[in-house]
């Protein structure tokens, strides 16, 4: 899909360059750390990506993997070419599975281009380039953040994510484990379909990590919720898989079940045929304005296209798998965004063998 770009192996980034007090790790050249001055790390680095085309946008959301030891963080921003000319740095906030992650709140200095928590926005013309940076931060000069991913994900004026193209062919469900965030921390319960989802996501391969415990590492102090498409992404790449978000399709999502790997989109629905402001899912478990959860499938029944999904909203964890309709399904996913999960890589700083700069 050719409206975003990813990096995933820095041993292909000139950092002489395009870096300032980062390096490659020693022991995985595809990763970027902090460098080193008199064996202390450096309190902060910027590595910065080349400038990249991208198909004319408006809306753009950006994802990073990477490992923040005690005492680190990352920051990544990005910068757009709108109007003839570049746009300020744009933040995503400082993140971190150790420290308090908090997107930026009212990013309004700039009067063309705006970040709302994780999409950065353009609020005048149009843009076609874009440029990301991570910072890396220490205070411990004997830790350093390891930054694995940086990409960026836009939403093409010229094409409609919402017209399914001519479908991929496929009829497969994914085993994974089924999580109701119903019956979770009372607390917490209300608010946690990304981090469940994520846990979903992540057990389903060989991750073992409680909603609760996804939560508490994905919460956005700024945002005052766990539903920072940016942050959930760097959650699941904290762990170890890649993962990243991205905007795409229906056949994005079929081709990330038959390379065997669940998806997380976000839907609105309601189970209520009076309740008109909401698209109608027959068996949904309620009815919710944003919610996240897991695709896990696609099948046939009775001549009926259907998707299996495991929906956290669900009262327990039996009845959290369920099949929607494609039609209805479709009509609930309108943001056409997902976080797409891949292989365990790495959780330490080991070489992953992935390939540089690509296409989404």
């Amino acid at each position: 899909m050719p409206n975003g770009r990813l990096f995933d192996d820095f041993s292909g980034v000139d950092l002489t360059a395009f870096g300032v007090h980062v390096t490659q790790a020693t022991a995985d050249e595809s990763a970027v750390v902090l460098a080193q001055d008199d064996q202390q790390y450096f309190r902060e680095g910027v590595m910065t990506t080349p400038a990249f085309s991208l198909p004319e946008f408006k809306h753009l959301i950006i994802s990073w993997n990477a490992l923040t030891p005690p005492k680190t963080s990352v920051e990544a921003q990005a910068r757009v070419w709108v109007n003839g000319h570049w746009s300020d740095w744009h933040s995503w906030g400082h993140w971190s599975t150790n420290l308090n992650s908090a997107s930026v709140e009212d990013d309004i200095s700039d009067p063309e281009v705006t970040v709302d928590t994780d999409t950065l926005r353009v609020l005048t013309g149009t843009a076609d380039k874009a440029q990301l940076r991570a910072i890396l931060r220490s205070s411990d000069p004997s830790q350093t953040p390891v930054l694995k991913l940086l990409g960026a994900s836009v939403d093409p004026v010229s094409t409609d994510l919402r017209k399914d193209p001519r479908p991929i062919s496929i009829d497969r469900v994914l085993p994974a484990p089924a999580y109701s965030q119903e019956i979770r921390d009372p607390q917490l319960a209300p608010g946690i379909c990304s981090p469940t989802t994520i846990s979903m996501a992540v057990n389903a391969q060989s991750a073992d990590i409680l909603p609760e415990e996804a939560a508490l590492k994905n919460y956005d102090t700024s945002y005052e919720g766990f539903g920072n498409w940016a942050f959930s992404s760097a959650l699941a790449g904290s762990m170890g898989y890649e993962a990243f978000t991205v905007y795409t399709d229906l056949n994005g999502l079929r081709r990330q079940i038959q390379d065997g790997f669940p998806v997380g989109v976000s839907v609105r629905y309601t189970n209520d045929t009076t309740q008109t402001e909401l698209p109608y899912v027959e068996n949904a478990p309620g009815a919710t304005f944003g919610h996240l959860l897991l695709v896990t499938g696609f099948t046939q029944k009775d001549g009926i296209e259907y998707v299996a999904v495991n929906d956290s909203y669900a009262a327990s964890d039996e009845t959290v798998s369920r099949l929607y309709r494609l039609d209805q399904f479709d009509a609930a996913w309108q943001s056409r965004v997902a976080t797409l999960f891949g292989h365990l890589i790495t959780v330490t700083n080991r070489s992953c063998n992935r390939c540089g700069l690509r296409s989404t």
